[in-house]
């Protein structure tokens, strides 16, 4: 799972095992709204399996992929069995890394990449050149012009004197407005990942500890994301039959202000 470029564990885990369906709602940095089916809906409620991240309820988005070291998908009988009611709609297992024997062991994973808008249709932000343009159909049409000349020459002095102040009182800028609001919605960004992980064990006791950073500043400009997460899987054995440990992890996620669900946009 830590070949794959993603950011988070739904992406992985999407088309990897049968029965699993999982559907993204959202294009949205840290919103993603991830849904998941096995083997189709069984309830008129809620239709979410039960995620167990080594025994406890998680968030999937919470876990970093690097960290993944089993996963399990019970539905059914093999689900309810163990799970009752809880796992009626089916139960995603999750196994992070433990300690193993052999010496210590320090891996790096690490993904930049360069993300733009797939396609933009770039339409006349131009006023002038609206107006021109709108002119010259009319006319090859037939039609007397739609804007008048006199228009148009305002429009062109507001534009060599933005600072200026028009009739109206207020700067020509704001008075003779040119927005390309493509160019202020969309941005071109850098994404990078890094995650660094200790493994090892010694004697009687095993450990895995990782730490990892995302900034995903998204294709919107103020929706992006950026997230600490930190994992430590700690075992020692005291006896033959008596095993101490813990399994501790958390994260701090620091998020843009804008909030595009609700066409609300925060411009520098």
């Amino acid at each position: 799972m830590s070949s794959r470029p993603v950011t988070d564990v739904s992406q992985a885990l999407n088309g990897a095992s049968p029965g699993l369906q999982i559907t993204q709602n959202s294009g949205e940095p840290n919103a993603e709204s991830f849904s998941y089916n096995i083997r189709g809906v069984g309830t008129l409620n809620t239709s979410s399996p039960l995620v167990l991240v080594d025994g406890m309820e998680q968030s999937i988005s919470m876990v970093n992929p690097s960290d993944i070291a089993n996963v399990s998908i019970l539905k059914d009988a093999a689900s309810c069995a163990i799970y009752g009611n809880r796992g009626a709609n089916g139960v995603i297992l999750i196994t992070t890394k433990n300690g193993t024997d052999g010496k210590i062991s320090v891996t790096y994973d690490g993904t930049v990449s360069y993300n733009e808008p797939f396609k933009i249709v770039h339409t006349i932000s131009d006023y002038v050149q609206y107006m021109q343009l709108m002119n010259e159909s009319a006319n090859n049409l037939g039609n007397s012009d739609i804007f008048s000349q006199s228009s148009i020459d305002a429009w062109k002095a507001a534009n060599a004197d933005p600072n200026g102040i028009a009739a109206s009182g207020y700067p020509n800028y704001i008075a003779y407005p040119n927005t390309d609001w493509w160019d202020e919605i969309y941005t071109k960004q850098w994404m990078q990942k890094h995650s660094v992980s200790i493994n090892g064990k010694e004697k009687r006791t095993g450990y895995s500890m990782s730490f990892s950073f995302i900034d995903n500043p998204g294709l919107v400009k103020n929706t992006g994301y950026s997230r600490y997460m930190g994992r430590v899987n700690l075992y020692s054995d005291i006896t033959d039959w008596l095993r101490i440990g813990t399994r501790t992890w958390g994260n701090v996620t620091d998020r843009d202000v804008s909030d595009s669900g609700k066409d609300f946009f925060q411009f520098d």
